[in-house]
């Protein structure tokens, strides 16, 4: 039984709406009395669990499967397959390098953070190798602070660059086809708020890094970035909340911005194929579907998949095919829609 709580009566009147608070005490946790009822209430847990005559055999197993190797998020660039791996009773996730040709070939580890800190509290944050593989983009930070510093590693020599650079939380990273340099998202020092995009070139200061984007958006705005395969095109998806997701385009060549959608209610989410841009989105399709548009004219959509009874929930082009999710009472599928026309295929098995 959770013991008993103190309810006060603070009400807070937010926005013109009477909020009430009763336990807001609670959230000193250096008070006395927020301290003996954590301490009240692990006592009683603990009470329970070890009345359990199964609970060491539970223990026992759990422990043997969290000490066992965990391998995912994988990305194929080229010949190479990187991925995040933690070794068996490791503390942190490390990026691992493998053949994407040969499957039974052995697998390197890159970057094992396990090896940089005695108490296992330097973590890894993100990574993305470059469209050949060559180089590896990652973020790392101390502490569980996830305020990532970015360094780049030539995979091939295991050494790094000199590049590094402070404030990549989260970071969204795109690289140049010619892997000289990156787009990237970087915060203001120390602030939690004001994402704006980058572009870096290798060996540059940072510091004097272009602002592509961001510079009159609100502090709130969550933007990634991403360059086409030929690097001419600049895709920036801006997140107002939870409800939008304004997305926008940049011609390189020209210097001009270009409005895919800006300003409406729904998610988005664009990629660049070819002469064209090819999107999922909720605008008049609260379950999704899929349009095109060409980048002459990025506001003009033509429908490839249309909504169906199923919830879209994500895309991927593949050759000459269009890969989506659907999913339908809890259960997804795989689609497959020729990228032509639309035209549904079948769904891929396994």
């Amino acid at each position: 039984m959770t013991p008993p709580a103190r309810r006060d009566d603070l009400v807070e009147i937010l926005h013109g709406v009477a909020v009430a608070d009763p336990y807001r005490w609670l959230e000193d946790a250096t008070s006395e009395e927020t301290k003996a009822w954590v301490a009240d209430n692990n006592r009683i847990t603990r009470e329970a669990l070890d009345a359990r005559p199964d609970r060491v055999r539970w223990h026992e197993r759990l422990v043997a499967l969290t000490r066992l190797r965990v391998v995912g998020g994988a990305a194929v660039r080229g010949e190479r397959l990187f991925a995040w791996e933690r070794e068996p009773g490791g503390q942190q996730m490390g990026v691992s390098l493998r053949s994407a040709l040969d499957p039974a070939a052995p697998a390197r580890m890159l970057l094992d953070p396990g090896e940089w800190s005695e108490d296992a509290t330097t973590a890894i944050d993100w990574f993305v190798p470059s469209r050949d593989g060559r180089l590896l983009a990652y973020g790392v930070s101390d502490g569980g602070t996830e305020r990532s510093v970015l360094r780049v590693l030539d995979v091939e020599t295991r050494t790094h660059l000199v590049d590094e650079i402070p404030d990549t939380r989260a970071c969204s990273l795109s690289w140049l086809p010619d892997g000289e340099g990156f787009a990237y998202t970087r915060f203001a020092p120390n602030d939690e708020y004001g994402r704006r995009i980058y572009l870096h070139h290798l060996g540059d200061d940072w510091a004097a890094d272009e602002l592509v984007w961001g510079e009159d958006v609100e502090p709130e705005v969550w933007a990634d970035v991403s360059l086409s395969p030929d690097g001419r095109w600049l895709l920036v998806h801006a997140m107002h909340g939870w409800g939008r997701i304004d997305v926008t385009l940049l011609d390189r060549r020209s210097g001009t911005w270009a409005d895919v959608i800006v300003g409406v209610d729904a998610t988005n989410g664009f990629e660049v194929d070819g002469d064209r841009l090819v999107g999922l989105t909720t605008l008049d399709a609260p379950r999704g579907r899929i349009v095109t548009a060409p980048l002459a004219s990025p506001g003009e959509w033509t429908t490839l998949v249309p909504e169906t009874e199923s919830v879209r929930g994500g895309f991927e082009i593949v050759g000459d095919e269009v890969l989506s999710v659907a999913s339908r009472h809890a259960v997804d599928r795989l689609e497959r829609h020729r990228l032509a026309d639309g035209e549904f295929i079948g769904t891929v098995d396994g």
